[in-house]
């Protein structure tokens, strides 16, 4: 498998339908001595999918990187431009089926690289505390937890879920 990853402007790609993921862990915190301690905690497995966006940002707020397969697109990575030292990484997604290739890390790659050419320090990104597979693969792509929000979903159909806040330095 030949991947290509390059940025694009096509909204086809950019609308790239969210796939179910499997849920199976949450993510239990701590904070001592200002330092983040992580374990996980398994719950009972279920498949998620988040819901299609319609991104509303505009080509020079945003970093649109997609991933190709046989000129098929089969992952993105979206990065909001922000104020600050953080390029935000506010989607990356794979298809179903191209999981566990390395394209997540190809994307995640490319978009480092983008931000270090656009003067960022680093890139911030949030992961629900029961995405154990996506903080796992941020921790190990050298990302740190810099925060929690366990208040974020009160009132909503996803009560009981919490916001890591993670950050990889350059």
């Amino acid at each position: 498998m030949e991947i290509e990853i390059r940025e694009t402007k096509d909204l086809q790609d950019i609308r790239l339908r969210n796939d179910p993921f499997p849920v199976f862990q949450k993510a239990i915190l701590t904070l001592n001595d200002g330092k983040w301690g992580i374990s996980f905690e398994d719950i009972p497995p279920f498949a998620m999918r988040f819901p299609d966006e319609e991104y509303p940002f505009e080509p020079k707020e945003c970093l649109y990187l997609a991933a190709y397969e046989s000129k098929a697109c089969i992952g993105l990575a979206i990065a909001k431009k922000e104020e600050g030292n953080y390029l935000y990484l506010h989607d990356l997604k794979v298809k179903e089926q191209f999981r566990k290739q390395g394209v997540a890390s190809l994307l995640l790659e490319e978009t480092i690289a983008q931000a270090k050419k656009l003067g960022y320090h680093g890139l911030s990104t949030i992961a629900q505390d029961n995405n154990a597979a996506a903080i796992r693969f941020y921790l190990k792509m050298g990302f740190l937890i810099g925060g929690y929000d366990n208040h974020t979903y009160h009132g909503t159909l996803q009560e009981g879920k919490g916001d890591l806040y993670l950050y990889l330095d350059f």
